[in-house]
């Protein structure tokens, strides 16, 4: 058991000094679950965003946008922000993430809900490939 609990704390450590010097930088919790996913009509995309804004989804003027998860994976080490938008709100932003870590946020059950006609955008400085999970409605 003890050394158990000595390869726990090690793994832990070392997971620590991997994610390096990134600073997750979002709302509290409360402020951005607007309510409950009953996971119908979902949509998922993956691709890759090019420095600047791309443009991941949009909804249409009378539609609204639910984020239900994001993840995004750099290719090189990106010194700025990685931002995620819905609209003009900010939802997530990473800055000074490393090459080949994994970086993003899932709210399922929950979401993230923007104003009518809102559109989901990522904002990097650098390549960054992502996934993205969300609805429509």
């Amino acid at each position: 058991m003890k050394r158990f609990l000595i390869i726990a704390m090690a793994v832990l450590f070392l997971a620590g000094v991997a994610h390096g010097g990134a600073t997750a930088v979002y709302e509290g919790i409360a402020s951005i679950f607007s309510g409950q996913s009953t996971g119908i009509s979902v949509s998922v995309v993956n691709g890759v965003a090019g420095a600047g804004d791309t443009t991941i989804a949009s909804a249409g003027t009378s539609e609204t946008l639910r984020l239900l998860r994001i993840d995004f994976k750099p290719d090189a080490d990106v010194t700025g922000a990685i931002n995620i938008q819905v609209g003009v709100a900010n939802v997530y932003a990473i800055n000074n993430s490393l090459a080949d870590n994994v970086y993003g946020m899932n709210l399922i059950p929950n979401f993230y809900q923007g104003n009518l006609g809102d559109d989901l955008v990522i904002n990097a400085p650098a390549d960054v490939r992502y996934n993205a999970q969300y609805r429509v409605d």
